[in-house]
């Protein structure tokens, strides 16, 4: 339950005047005796931490008398543990993915919080009237941005109208592209008219590059407004200068065919993925030949067997769709099931694992459309998507969601990061996004436990 190598948690005992206000006694409260030498912070919630330090504080006032102003002896890694809370149900701890080995599960809590910071415009198109924001290139990102941090330096990989671009900067200014041409994923192995991306992940051992782009086939090869469309893998050896194809991986159940003679474009979103256990996690939206849709939904592979197909046989891993309870859909063309009860549009999402709250997160944007919002979401286990809250609602389309930690590896977030998406005031009635388009960002910062104050979304 707990890591090694988190922070300790250490407080001043002043603060159980404080804290203690808010008790409520007789709630069952566990004393880990292991914690006493070695606990951390990371496991515990304020309520667990409030009732920790008022049982610490009673107990010294029993033995020991009054404190005088509750100004001296501090609590030095000491940990307290709720039992059960029957707001919550039993405190069962999340577990932690591999890329995140130190940090300790956390309980159930009460609420979360979520702290919508204002917009930041970070590149704007020429549309968009704002002389003092960098320039934003025509159609990039065309997707959801991969972000690679190495010291301070940041490296963006999206989707530039078709095919890709690599830019390196700041997160205050990811679009110094340095004049670079857009990139071609080489030697597709399906018929696509589209290939660009999006989401990276970088194998450790080897250091190469493996993204996840979103790929379209156009209804007579040229009609980009009914498309049908699918997710591929594609692999860089040279740190994203040039890239090769690997092969789809997802498509949806719903045939080309059906799309073309329909005239109703599918768009499976931009490749976002977690990695829980020993697999990859790829969310999508899937759409069913017999009817239905599953508008968030999941497959996954294992990522050893990823990474040496793309490397040693330069070809992609079969993966498998999440259907009923099991993994036995084929990526290519199976059947998924909701991940969500609602089943409420969540499209262009971009996930993942919060370290502060021990759990998957989500922002994903949703209807109305064409002026869409962007919703947040959670998870314990990758699966169940849950506490669906509205973050943004102006009158502008908000699409192609990104999120960035403010650590070393921006794929992990912490109490505060950033979500990054493109604003278009034309797409919201029907327009070309890309002629006033602006990359956006906005901070997000978290709290947990009871809400406190405006601007703040439960």
């Amino acid at each position: 339950m707990r890591g090694s190598s988190s922070r300790p948690f250490a407080v001043s005992a002043r603060l159980c005047w404080r804290w203690s206000n808010d008790l409520k006694l007789g709630t069952p409260v566990a004393l880990d005796a292991q914690s006493v030498v070695g606990g951390t912070d990371d496991a515990l919630t304020p309520d667990a931490r409030t009732r920790g330090l008022t049982l610490w504080f009673m107990v010294s006032v029993l033995l020991l008398g009054p404190l005088s102003g509750c100004t001296k002896a501090p609590v030095d890694r000491l940990t307290f543990i709720r039992q059960d809370d029957s707001r919550n149900g039993p405190g069962v701890g999340i577990p932690a993915p591999p890329s995140d080995p130190g940090r300790a599960p956390r309980p159930p809590y009460r609420r979360v919080t979520v702290s919508v910071g204002p917009q930041e415009a970070i590149l704007a198109a020429p549309g968009a009237n704002l002389p003092d924001v960098p320039a934003k290139s025509y159609a990039w990102p065309d997707g959801t941005m991969g972000i690679l941090k190495s010291g301070a330096t940041y490296t963006f990989f999206a989707a530039n109208d078709g095919n890709l671009r690599r830019c390196i900067g700041t997160l205050e200014n990811p679009g110094r592209c340095g004049g670079s041409a857009s990139i071609r994923i080489r030697n597709l192995k399906a018929n696509l008219n589209y290939a660009g991306g999006g989401p990276v992940y970088r194998d450790p051992a080897t250091g190469t590059l493996l993204m996840f782009y979103h790929g379209e086939r156009y209804k007579d090869g040229t009609d980009w407004l009914v498309f049908h469309s699918s997710l591929g893998l594609a692999k860089s050896s040279d740190g994203g200068a040039t890239w090769v194809d690997l092969g789809e991986i997802l498509t949806p159940n719903i045939t080309p065919e059906t799309v073309f003679a329909g005239k109703s474009p599918w768009d499976v979103g931009g490749g976002t993925h977690l990695i829980i256990g020993d697999h990859f996690h790829v969310y999508f939206r899937d759409r069913m030949l017999a009817g239905g849709t599953a508008e968030l939904a999941v497959a996954r592979a294992r990522v050893a067997d990823v990474v040496e197909a793309a490397i040693v046989r330069d070809t992609a891993a079969p993966w498998r769709k999440y259907h009923n309870g099991t993994w036995d859909e084929a990526g290519l063309g199976g059947r998924s099931s909701p991940l969500e009860a609602a089943n409420a549009l969540a499209a262009w999402s971009a996930v993942s694992y919060n370290t502060y709250l021990g759990r998957y997160v989500m922002v994903a944007f949703g209807r109305p459309w064409p002026a869409t919002n962007l919703y947040w979401l959670e998870s314990v286990d990758g699966l169940t998507w849950t506490d669906r809250k509205l973050l943004v609602d102006d009158a502008h389309q908000k699409v192609y969601v990104t999120l960035a930690g403010l650590g070393d590896d921006p794929r992990l977030t912490d109490q505060s990061f950033y979500v990054y998406y493109v604003s278009s005031a034309k797409a919201a009635t029907g327009g070309n996004r890309n002629l006033d388009g602006v990359l956006a960002r906005r901070l997000i910062t978290l709290f947990v436990g009871p809400a406190s104050s405006s601007g703040e979304t439960e």
